[in-house]
C-alpha cells in the first residue's frame, strides 16, 4: 500500500523541468575540465616543466650580439711633431662598431648539474601537485554529488509521510462528516500534515543549495538545473594488508614531500659548488670603423676574432658560503624530518579511514535491514489505521520509526561513501 501512496504523491514535481541528467562521472569530468583551481594547477605544472631546461641550469653558452653607430661634430686643433697643424671647425667623426661574443662556463664545481637535477625535481613535484589538485577536486565533487543525492532521498522519504498524513486528513474529515469522528483528530492530522510540508520545504531549500554548491565545483552558474542519481552505491574492495603495503608508495602527498627532500639535497650540492673555481671560455668576432673629417687618422677600421679563458675562485667572502652550506644542510635535515612526519600522518589516516569504512559498512547492513522492517511496519500500521484498528498516535509512531530509519540509512550511506572516497584518495586511486 505504501508503494501506491508514493506513486500517487508524484514525487519531486519540480524535477520535471530539469534539462540534464548528470551522472557522477559526468560531474567529475566537467570539474576536471573547467574548475579554475585545476586550470591554475595545470599552468603551474607547465611553468615548472618549462623551467626544467639545460639553459636555465647554466649548462649552455650565452651568445650575445651588439652593435652601434655614433656620429659626432667636433672642433679639431692638432699640432704634430713635424710642425704641421690642423685647426678645423665642425669636423664630422663617424664610429661604427659591432661584435658577436660567446661565453660558456666549462666548470663551476658541478653546480650546473645539481641545478638541473633540482629543476627536474621541481618539475616532477609540479606534476604531483597537479594530481593532488585533481584528487581534491574529485573528492569534493563526490562529496557534493552524493550530498545532493542524500537530500533527494530524504525528500522522497518525507513524501511518504505527506501522503499518509494527507490520507489521515481525508479520513478524519470523512469520519467527522459521517458523525463517527472527532474534530480534534482532524485538527491533529492537519497539524501533522503542515509539519511535514514545513520539513519538506526546508529539505528542498537545502537540496537546492547543495545543487548550487555542486554547480560551483563544476564552474557552472548557480541555478543550472539537472537530475541526479537516486541511490548511493558502495563498491570499493581492498584488503587492509594491500592498503598498508601500497599507501606510502601511492600517496601523492608522500610523493610530493619526497620531491621536497630531493630538492633540498640538490640545493645543498649547489651551495657546496661555490667552494670550487669557475672556468669560463670566451670567444667572439668584432668590427670597428672610425672615420674622421680631419686629423692624423682619417680612417681606422679593425676586424677580427678573439678567444680566451678566465678562471675565478672565491677564496674568502666573509664566511657566506659556509653559512649557506650550513643552512642548506639544516634545510635538508628538516625536509627529511617532515617526510617521516608525513608518512606517519598518512599511515595514521589510513588506519582511521579503514576503521571508519569497515564500521560504516557494518552499520549500513543493519540500517538496510531496519528500513525494510520499518517500511513493513508502516504499511501494516497504515492498513490497520484505515480499518479503524489503530489510533492516529500508533500510526504516527510507525511513521516516525520509518522516517528515522530512512534518515539513518541515507546518512550512513553518505558517511560510507565519504570513507570509501578517503581510502581511495589516501592510496592514490582517485586519480591515475
Amino acid at each position: 500500500m505504501i508503494r501506491k501512496i508514493i506513486l500517487s504523491a508524484i514525487l519531486f514535481p519540480f524535477l520535471a523541468h530539469a534539462q540534464e541528467r548528470l551522472t557522477l562521472q559526468d560531474a567529475i569530468g566537467h570539474a576536471l575540465k573547467n574548475k579554475y583551481s585545476v586550470l591554475i594547477a595545470k599552468n603551474s605544472a607547465e611553468i615548472a616543466q618549462n623551467d626544467n631546461s639545460a639553459g636555465n641550469a647554466g649548462m649552455l653558452p650565452f651568445i650575445e650580439a651588439q652593435g652601434g653607430a655614433e656620429k659626432t661634430v667636433n672642433d679639431l686643433n692638432q699640432e704634430y711633431t713635424d710642425g704641421r697643424t690642423v685647426d678645423k671647425k665642425g669636423v664630422n667623426i663617424t664610429t661604427i662598431d659591432a661584435s658577436v661574443g660567446l661565453n660558456w662556463t666549462l666548470f663551476d664545481g658541478m653546480r650546473m648539474f645539481a641545478a638541473k637535477n633540482r629543476l627536474e625535481e621541481i618539475a616532477a613535484k609540479g606534476e604531483i601537485n597537479f594530481k593532488i589538485e585533481l584528487e581534491n577536486t574529485v573528492q569534493n565533487v563526490i562529496a557534493a554529488y552524493f550530498d545532493v543525492v542524500q537530500r533527494q532521498i530524504l525528500i522522497e522519504a518525507i513524501e511518504v509521510n505527506i501522503a499518509i498524513d494527507s490520507e489521515r486528513v481525508a479520513l478524519a474529515q470523512a469520519r467527522l462528516d459521517a458523525g463517527s469522528g472527532a474534530r480534534l483528530e482532524l485538527l491533529q492530522a492537519k497539524v501533522d500534515l503542515n509539519g511535514q510540508y514545513s520539513a519538506r520545504m526546508q529539505l528542498v531549500a537545502s537540496w537546492e543549495n547543495g545543487k548550487d554548491n555542486l554547480n560551483y565545483l563544476l564552474s557552472r552558474k548557480a541555478g543550472t538545473d539537472f537530475t541526479i542519481a537516486d541511490s548511493i552505491v558502495i563498491s570499493y574492495q581492498s584488503s587492509p594488508e594491500q592498503l598498508r603495503s601500497s599507501v606510502l608508495l601511492n600517496n601523492f602527498t608522500v610523493q610530493a614531500t619526497e620531491r621536497d627532500k630531493n630538492i633540498s639535497l640538490y640545493s645543498l650540492k649547489e651551495s657546496k659548488s661555490q667552494r670550487f673555481p669557475q672556468l669560463d671560455f670566451t670567444t667572439g668576432y668584432q668590427y670597428l670603423n672610425n672615420k674622421s673629417g680631419a686629423g692624423f687618422l682619417l680612417l681606422n677600421e679593425n676586424t677580427g676574432y678573439y678567444y680566451g679563458a678566465s678562471l675565478r675562485w672565491n677564496l674568502f667572502d666573509g664566511g657566506n658560503v659556509n653559512r649557506q652550506i650550513k643552512n642548506a644542510r639544516l634545510g635538508l635535515a628538516s625536509s627529511e624530518f617532515y617526510l617521516e612526519d608525513v608518512k606517519l600522518q598518512v599511515s595514521t589516516q589510513l588506519e582511521k579511514a579503514m576503521r571508519d569504512f569497515e564500521n560504516n559498512k557494518e552499520i549500513l547492513a543493519l540500517e538496510q535491514e531496519n528500513i525494510l522492517l520499518a517500511r513493513e511496519n508502516l504499511d501494516v500500521a497504515f492498513e490497520r489505521f484505515r480499518s479503524g484498528l489503530y489510533s492516529s498516535l500508533q500510526l504516527k509512531d510507525a511513521q516516525l520509526s520509518f522516517q528515522n530509519a530512512q534518515v539513518r540509512l541515507v546518512q550512513i550511506q553518505y558517511a560510507t561513501k565519504l570513507s570509501e572516497t578517503e581510502l581511495m584518495k589516501l592510496n592514490g586511486e582517485l586519480v591515475k
